[in-house]
């Protein structure tokens, strides 16, 4: 088994109880960063994580959690990926991830923004749509919703590599499936206080 294990639980009644530890990932692997999110009309669940290899993969179940899909990564052409966010619509046919990502050797855009989409339950993903860069600043998408309308949502920030500085923060709006987004500004955020004070809470974080 891995040191570290992205662990699911399913409760039947209102969380009064819990049934046994479902590992959604490959057994003797790590995983870390879990994402998890419901198809709501079929009922298959979705999981995602980070791997030791910086990969964010995608499984499902549609079993409650006995079987699952093999793992699918979203950027296999990248080597590296960070936090992603994941969001499927109510027939689980449509699958986004919005994320951080490039690869090791390109630093000065390192953390560019992506969001990425499926349209057959997660098997295979398509063209990413990628932020606008901004100075070579460092993309963090952060959360992520679905509107009522099918619209889909994430919040992403944009701030410096050493974390020094304003952070802007926007909202990442589609209207057609995750295929393409519209990157709004909503607000300036100062840079955050030190917190020396907590064992290691370093700078950033």
């Amino acid at each position: 088994r891995g040191e570290s294990q992205v662990i699911l639980r399913h409760s039947a009644d209102a969380g009064a109880t819990w049934e046994a530890d479902i590992q959604p990932h490959p057994t003797g692997t790590n995983a870390y960063d879990p994402q998890v999110a419901i198809a709501a009309d079929s009922g298959c669940v979705f999981a995602g994580w980070l791997d030791d290899d910086w990969q964010t993969s995608v499984a499902s179940s549609c079993d409650e959690g006995a079987n699952w899909s093999a793992p699918v990564s979203i950027r296999s052409d990248f080597e590296w990926t960070d936090h992603g966010w994941l969001l499927v619509s109510p027939n689980g046919l449509d699958v986004t991830v919005g994320y951080s990502g490039t690869q090791w050797s390109d630093f000065d855009q390192l953390g560019r923004g992506w969001v990425i989409a499926s349209h057959d339950g997660g098997l295979t993903f398509g063209e990413p749509w990628e932020a606008p860069a901004i100075d070579d600043l460092y993309w963090f998408v952060s959360f992520g919703a679905r509107g009522g309308d099918g619209s889909i949502w994430y919040t992403a920030e944009i701030y410096s590599n050493d974390y020094t500085g304003p952070t802007e923060m926007y909202l990442w709006r589609s209207v057609n499936a995750g295929e393409s987004f519209e990157s709004i500004h909503v607000a300036t955020s100062q840079e955050a206080p030190d917190c020396a004070w907590g064992a290691g809470c370093e700078f950033g974080f």
